[in-house]
């Protein structure tokens, strides 16, 4: 027997560790698999916006963001002769979101602390999810009324080549980094 989810998230970069944090506190049952079993350790993005930040700060990580990410109080984008291609300077120091206009960061920093957040979901209906580290996706079934994903690597917890979960949505979520992103709605 295939263990259920609601929903199945392939990838748990910032942008699928942020699905599965808003998936999880609606009250939906995830399961997250990441060919990763550790954070990668090298950033590929360094800044986001106010509202980023507005988001960040809706999952309840407002004190520990404070930890890994520092108001941006201006920046030059330079050229290798270090000509100023581009200058950037806050019009103020808080934006109408109540947040400074933008925050650098480390991403192995940020990624981390996502996923730590994961395990620490407040709220009755918020329920872990189930993370997968360390397991690739190698393809996704579709069935009438679900789907199931397919693993070379899986967590110890599934034998090599298993199906697990069977999701009625699924997700893979793309970043930065240029992978590509993946979402199903509902099998009809």
């Amino acid at each position: 027997m295939h263990p259920s989810v609601d929903v199945i998230v392939v990838g748990l970069g910032p942008t699928g560790a942020v699905l599965t944090h808003l998936l999880a506190r609606a009250g939906l049952s995830v399961a997250v698999f990441e060919r990763d079993p550790e954070v990668y350790p090298k950033p590929r993005a360094v800044f986001f916006d106010d509202e980023i930040m507005r988001l960040l700060d809706g999952l309840g990580l407002g004190l520990e963001l404070a930890e890994v990410t520092s108001p941006v109080q201006g920046m030059d984008l330079v050229n290798a002769a270090g000509d100023v291609l581009y200058r950037y300077r806050p019009e103020s120091a808080c934006s109408e979101l109540g947040f400074a206009e933008g925050y650098m960061f480390t991403q192995p920093d940020l990624e981390r602390l996502l996923r730590d957040g994961l395990v620490q979901l407040p709220g009755p209906t918020a329920e872990p999810p189930l993370l997968l580290l360390g397991t690739e996706v190698t393809s996704i079934e579709a069935r009438p009324t679900s789907s199931a994903a397919t693993a070379t690597t899986p967590h110890p917890e599934a034998p090599a080549g298993s199906r697990l979960p069977w999701g009625d949505y699924r997700v893979h979520a793309r970043g930065l980094d240029g992978r590509e992103i993946v979402v199903q709605a509902p099998f009809i």
